[in-house]
């Protein structure tokens, strides 16, 4: 009891604890009513994204706001900056992968760690040994899909896939970062971050966790089209930009 009432007289002496008063209940009343509104308009809305009968961007339009806002690294100018140069380098690397031939494992794997280093999907380094057991694969099905002219989203996902469905660790977040590197004006990247932004926004009809198992290339073009509608809506310049945006979203709501 002593060391209760020590702790509170301290509260006390510090202003932390003040007798209320009328003014102040009649304060927080108000208060209290105007954030009881917002909570229970924001959770009919809420249940209605849910049930996919409303897509709204208002919550991806404010976290964009404030990821404006921010100055640190995660920032948006930041990010832009720094996804466009990772792009730029990974254009390159996915073409000298491409050119490599038939190499050792060790060769193919320092140049994927190059490549994937560029990528903002995470873990891709945990099933980077495991990748490099099929590098002829992966090489090949670099060169092929270099060889596409401005193809579909299903039509460039279902070349790649063909090749990935045979090598484990290489999945849709590695397979949509290499499309989203050679054009992120019509690929989008597709991991658990970015299905997550777009069920924000109430595009609810893709797996949360993306596997080579649940998306077909018909989906991916959907979900590349509804990345698209998000961009234009916003105002943003490509698709990294919506990524950097979901990514964001992502980590705030953690």
């Amino acid at each position: 009891m002593a060391s209760i009432h020590k702790h509170f007289g301290q509260l006390i002496e510090e202003g932390a604890l003040t007798r209320a008063s009328k003014a102040q209940i009649d304060e927080y009343a108000k208060l209290h009513a105007v954030h009881e509104a917002w909570r229970k308009m924001a959770n009919r809305r809420a249940e209605k994204i849910s049930r996919g009968d409303l897509h709204s961007l208002d919550v991806l339009a404010d976290r964009l706001a404030d990821m404006k806002a921010d100055t640190s690294p995660y920032g948006f100018t930041a990010q832009k900056n720094h996804r466009s140069e990772n792009r730029l380098v990974a254009r390159r690397r996915i073409k000298e992968i491409a050119g490599l031939g038939k190499v050792a494992r060790d060769t193919f794997l320092d140049a994927y760690e190059g490549l994937i280093e560029c990528f903002h999907s995470g873990g891709l380094h945990r099933g980077k040994r495991i990748v490099s057991q099929k590098s002829s694969r992966f090489i090949n099905a670099l060169a092929e899909v270099l060889e596409l002219n401005r193809a579909a989203p299903a039509q460039a996902f279902e070349l790649l896939h063909s090749h990935f469905e045979d090598i484990e660790r290489a999945g849709i977040n590695v397979l949509t970062e290499i499309l989203h590197a050679l054009d992120n004006k019509r690929y989008a990247v597709m991991n658990q971050n970015a299905v997550s932004g777009l069920i924000v926004a109430g595009y609810d009809q893709y797996p949360l966790r993306p596997l080579k198992t649940n998306v077909t290339p018909e989906l991916y073009e959907q979900f590349c089209r509804d990345a698209r509608e998000v961009q234009n809506q916003l105002e943003l310049e490509n698709l990294s930009e919506v990524d950097a945006l979901f990514n964001y979203v992502y980590w705030l709501n953690e």
